[in-house]
C-alpha cells in the first residue's frame, strides 16, 4: 500500500487531475475583477473576465507540457511565478 504522501502523486501520474487552486479560482478571480478602477459591473462582463482567465491556466500547463498526465505538477511549477 502506498504512503499517504505518495499517493496523489501516483494519481497525477497515471490521470489528469486538476489541482483545486486552479478549480477554485473562480471566486477569487471575481473578487480580484470588482476591486479594479474602471471595469464593467455587468454579470457579462464579469463572467467574460472569470472565463477568460480560467482558460489560461490549462493552456499554460499545456504549453508547457503537452502530456495529459502532469498537468497537476505543471501547474504547480508555473503558479509561484504567476504571484510574483
Amino acid at each position: 500500500m502506498p504512503k499517504a504522501g505518495l499517493l496523489p502523486a501516483r494519481c497525477a501520474s497515471a490521470r489528469s487531475v486538476i489541482p483545486d487552486f486552479v478549480a477554485g479560482c473562480g471566486m477569487a478571480r471575481v473578487l480580484a475583477y470588482l476591486i479594479e478602477n474602471d471595469v464593467e459591473m455587468t454579470d457579462e462582463a464579469i463572467s467574460s473576465d472569470i472565463s477568460c482567465t480560467m482558460k489560461q491556466a490549462p493552456e499554460k500547463a499545456y504549453t508547457q507540457n503537452a502530456l495529459k498526465t502532469e498537468f497537476t505538477k505543471t501547474s504547480f511549477e508555473i503558479a509561484p511565478g504567476q504571484l510574483l
